[in-house]
């Protein structure tokens, strides 16, 4: 089952059903851990020490 299909069903409850079932989720996501992602870097600080070497440093006037 997606999220997509439960949003357009719950879309459709009343008003106090929708606040019923968002007091339900959320009991139930509190206790559920979602693994965090790692972000790569987007440079390493040999390519970081790089650049500003061949860019600042090196000019050729």
């Amino acid at each position: 089952m997606l999220a997509e299909d439960i949003f357009t069903i719950a879309s459709h409850l009343s008003r106090k059903e929708q606040e019923r079932l968002h007091l339900m989720l959320s009991e139930k996501l509190n206790k559920i851990k979602f693994p965090k992602k790692k972000k790569k870097p987007l440079i390493t600080d040999e390519e970081a020490i790089e650049y500003l070497y061949r860019t600042v440093f090196c000019r050729v006037k």
